[in-house]
């Protein structure tokens, strides 16, 4: 699917996924199915914060394809009209630990990291989702996400 052109007729055009998903994981709402990619990352994110130890803050965005057209989603169509689509989001997420304890930085992360960390860490992510979108109204079904740490901040 060339930049900017768009599929008539799916229950969301492949170029509002980004926006769509990220507002998903911000407010829980949205036109995304259960599954372990949506209501999956939301649990996990949730049982992160149930760890008296720390606290992790996260802030999810679509990808601004004005400033990063290379990012912009690929789609092709299915035989039943609808489509298969991959498409990029960002988020962030920053560990603040308890009064006392300093965080502990896997050694990927800690090779990116600016500054030390001695009360937070702040990962930036970039994430790949493959998407079946229905042709008419329906949920989108996230099939599959990869996510990689693309820079890090200690505090």
């Amino acid at each position: 699917m060339p930049v900017g052109q768009d599929y008539p007729g799916l229950a969301a055009s492949p170029q509002e996924l980004s926006e769509a998903y990220a507002a998903y994981l911000t407010d829980e709402e949205g036109p995304f199915a259960a599954g372990p990619h949506t209501t999956g990352v939301l649990d996990n994110r949730s049982a992160e914060n149930s760890n008296p130890e720390f606290v992790m803050d996260y802030v999810d965005q679509a990808v601004d394809l004005a400033q990063e057209p290379h990012m912009a989603p690929v789609a092709v169509r299915t035989a039943d009209g609808g489509a298969f689509v991959v498409f990029s989001a960002l988020f962030s997420d920053r560990k603040t630990m308890a009064q006392g304890l300093t965080p502990s930085v896997d050694p990927e992360v800690e090779e990116l990291m600016e500054g030390t960390a001695e009360t937070s860490v702040t990962r930036h992510w970039v994430t790949m989702q493959s998407a079946l979108v229905p042709e008419g109204e329906g949920e989108i079904e996230i099939v599959h996400r990869a996510t990689g740490v693309v820079r890090a901040e200690g505090e």
